[in-house]
């Protein structure tokens, strides 16, 4: 009998996993199909929080200061939250950046959204457009985000894949770049089909204008992460500002990937630990997927055949969905990688999903 229940719901649940792809897939079509763009340059204030970033700072600051924008058009603000390494020195020896130093963190608040809340207060400009510092946007960033925002566009969404590092294991990069690639693609569609609710703070630009009408982070301040999709959620249900997406790819901003499994772990803990506090359309989207991956694992002992075929279905639909849709990214992942990497990806979804309940995050140095 319990066989006979848990085929059903891995049935049920693969129908719907089908009709999720599908909808996202419509999404990104339709996210283009009304894509309107605007010529006029606008003024853009770039917010950086950091902290203990001396190996990455003077890169990223250099990478925004070589944009393909007027300089007159936009400022940079770094605000340094207590870093004890040489963040500090290193960006006081760039005149043009307006710098503000944190020596505490208040009582009751997480140190980044502290950190941005300060840095949006400084600003000047309505364009606020936001990276970390160990981020290498392409030169026409700030150009492309300035363009996607017409009168109508309260938030606009890029993408942020990750950089190839030396120092991980080949299985754990191409995870990484397959990972990013797939949520990117989910986000994109999302907004498409106006329910935005997936965001990367290395890649985010919205309005001044947006930031008070929900009142900044007064209402996720309880999460410890969520300063980029928590906050676009309160964009998408509290106003009626338009959110785009940026599949540009010279609107890309590259970043460093986790230095080691220990970092990759504590890093995706974090991300996970926003997701409790999604709107209900996220908290479905994603409990769809990752009930999909329990319910094939717990059917792979049940019933070994069924759980294979049901794994292999699910995998059909994934190439499909990333091979037709992959281009939008630019990315160029192998086909047949991505087979093997669905498979790590379900015994992801399912291990992570498991630990997130119990285990609390815990925010390194940087973060903290």
């Amino acid at each position: 009998m319990s066989e006979e229940i848990f085929f059903n719901l891995v049935f049920i649940s693969g129908i719907l996993y089908l009709l999720l792809h599908l909808a996202i897939f419509i999404g990104i079509k339709l996210a283009k199909y009304f894509l309107q763009s605007d010529s006029q340059l606008k003024n853009i204030s770039v917010i950086i929080a950091t902290r203990n970033e001396e190996e990455n700072i003077s890169n990223c600051i250099k990478s925004i200061l070589n944009q393909n924008y007027p300089k007159d058009k936009f400022e940079i603000i770094v605000v340094n939250d207590r870093s004890s390494d040489g963040t500090k020195k290193i960006v006081e020896e760039f005149k043009e950046i307006k710098l503000i130093n944190i020596e505490e963190l208040p009582i009751g608040v997480f140190g980044k959204k502290n950190a941005l809340r300060i840095g949006i207060e400084e600003s000047k400009n309505d364009i606020l457009v936001f990276t970390d510092a160990d981020c290498l946007p392409e030169n026409n960033w700030l150009r492309n985000i300035s363009n996607y925002f017409d009168e109508k566009t309260g938030a606009v969404v890029g993408y942020s894949p990750y950089k190839y590092s030396i120092t991980l294991p080949k299985l754990l990069n191409d995870f990484i770049e397959y990972e990013e690639l797939k949520t990117s693609l989910y986000s994109f569609g999302a907004i498409g089909l106006g329910n935005g609710f997936l965001a990367t703070g290395r890649n985010l630009s919205y309005r001044r204008k947006v930031y008070d009408e929900v009142e900044g982070y007064k209402n996720i301040n309880h999460s410890i992460s969520g300063d980029d999709d928590l906050f676009l959620q309160q964009i998408q249900t509290k106003t009626n500002w338009r959110i785009k997406y940026m599949s540009d790819d010279n609107s890309f901003v590259f970043t460093n990937p986790p230095k080691d499994f220990k970092d990759f772990y504590t890093q995706r803990l974090r991300h996970l630990s926003a997701s409790k506090h999604y709107s209900l359309f996220g908290k479905l989207f994603f409990g769809a997927i990752h009930l999909n991956s329990i319910l094939i694992l717990i059917n792979l002992f049940l019933i070994p055949a069924f759980g294979i075929l049901f794994l292999f279905l699910k995998i059909f639909v994934d190439l499909i969905f990333i091979e037709s849709q992959k281009y939008n990214l630019k990315s160029k992942i192998q086909f047949f990688k991505s087979i093997y990497l669905e498979i790590f990806l379900v015994i992801y979804y399912f291990v992570f999903g498991v630990i997130s309940i119990f285990k609390k995050p815990k925010w390194n140095l940087k973060t903290n």
